[in-house]
C-alpha cells in the first residue's frame, strides 16, 4: 500500500499521512482517521507502538 507523508502537525504532536487511500493521524498514543463527510479526525484505536513513526503507524493498519 502507498503512504504518503503529507503534513505534521507539531503544535500537539500529532502526525497527519495518507495511507491505503484514507488520512490518518496519530500522536505518542492514539491512531484517529479522517472523517471526509465532517472533516474531523475521529479515534480509532491505541497503537502501543514505543516509537511511533509514519511507517509502523502504516504497518499498524495494515495489521488491523
Amino acid at each position: 500500500m502507498s503512504t504518503r507523508l503529507t503534513e505534521t502537525a507539531t503544535h500537539d504532536d500529532w502526525q497527519e499521512f495518507e495511507h491505503g487511500g484514507q488520512r490518518w493521524s496519530f500522536n505518542a498514543d492514539e491512531l484517529a482517521q479522517l472523517d471526509e463527510e465532517d472533516g474531523f479526525f475521529h479515534f480509532v484505536d491505541y497503537h502501543r507502538l514505543s516509537k511511533p513513526t509514519v511507517e509502523r503507524v502504516a504497518a499498524f493498519i495494515d495489521s488491523m
